[in-house]
């Protein structure tokens, strides 16, 4: 955990929130992905409105400035959220919420592995641990529904789907602009000539001039241009040319006046669990300046612990940018059958 502050107590929450799981380092090779991203980039657009509709018909050109545009984001240093797990079961519909944390400077997630509902039922089986009384089952030989409906949720509300791997948020450091400077001194390599570089401006999204992916994961076409909740939206058709399990982006909806991604539709998600065996659509939301994932519904029925679930979904709620976190979040991670999770960046 992260606390913004100097007491004794906030230094002790944010030692326990650290152990909560491994934080990657940056290497070189992490600095010179995101640099060669951010070099493709022409810092220019028409100063009379930095969100002008533009028409373009290259689909790697849509893809790589939507990618871009995740690059442009900004988070707090540290985001308490509320993740919603939803499923059909039996008929009825059960709702379970998980209290989560973001620490956006460490790319470390917190959960409390208890939801709501297990707190509000005392008596509901805890993780790991199977009560069976027989004289109060109600069917001979049904199965238990799960503690978890899907797994405890271990989810960070930024979540890019593979389309991008963001920097971590270093209040006051350097800016893209300043990073791919740093970088082109590193290898000795001069700007460009006859491309003066602009200086970025919160909110401006970066020109692609031309895709730069030199060993592609997909096979892009551009399906039209549609309507997606009262926005006009590239349709782009994604097909995985390798490790269809590693880039699983099957359809993307970007705006086209802004290119945020808005909707997609993957071929599995999450690491382990049911969600790996169905396609998922997954909705984006901008608070702030940020975009976060908004929902994740799953397209088909699936099965688990001996359970059948019609339909599944798993929501980002009441996400918020905090001082300092409203509770103290658990010393270890969450222990369950299953943790909900998402593959790292491809």
């Amino acid at each position: 955990m992260l606390c913004l502050g100097s007491s004794p107590s906030c230094a002790a929450a944010a030692s326990a929130g650290r152990r909560l799981g491994e934080t990657r380092q940056p290497t070189s090779v992490t600095r010179i992905v995101l640099a060669a991203l951010l070099l493709a980039a022409q810092l220019a657009l028409s100063p009379a409105n930095g969100a002008q509709a533009q028409s373009l018909a290259d689909p790697y050109q849509i893809f790589a400035r939507a990618r871009a545009y995740w690059l442009q984001q900004r988070y707090p240093p540290l985001v308490e959220y509320n993740v919603a797990v939803s499923v059909i079961e039996g008929g009825s519909v059960k709702i379970e919420r998980y209290w989560s944390a973001y620490d956006s400077v460490d790319q470390q997630i917190m959960v409390d592995p208890i939801s709501d509902y297990e707190r509000a039922h005392p008596t509901y089986a805890a993780h790991g641990v199977s009560i069976k009384i027989p004289l109060l089952s109600s069917v001979v030989g049904k199965p238990q529904p799960p503690t978890d409906y899907l797994g405890v949720p271990l989810l960070a509300p930024n979540y890019t789907f593979g389309m991008a791997q963001l920097p971590k948020t270093n209040p006051g450091g350097p800016d893209a602009a300043e990073l791919v400077r740093e970088i082109r001194a590193e290898f000795h390599d001069p700007a460009p000539a006859n491309r003066p570089e602009a200086a970025a401006s919160p909110g401006v999204l970066p020109i692609i001039e031309r895709e730069t992916v030199y060993n592609r994961a997909y096979r892009v076409t551009l399906v039209g241009v549609e309507s997606m909740y009262g926005v006009p939206a590239y349709h782009l058709h994604l097909q995985a040319l390798r490790d269809p399990g590693r880039y699983r982006l099957r359809e993307l909806w970007i705006d086209t006046r802004t290119f945020a991604p808005i909707q997609l539709i993957e071929g599995i998600n999450f690491v382990n669990g049911p969600g790996t065996g169905v396609p998922w659509r997954v909705r984006f939301t901008r608070i702030g300046d940020g975009l976060y994932v908004y929902d994740e519904v799953a397209l088909k029925a699936m099965r688990y612990d001996g359970l059948v679930y019609p339909q599944a979904s798993v929501a980002f709620e009441n996400i918020r940018g905090v001082d300092q976190l409203s509770r103290l979040p658990p010393l270890f991670g969450p222990e369950a059958p299953l943790i909900m999770n998402e593959p790292e960046f491809p």
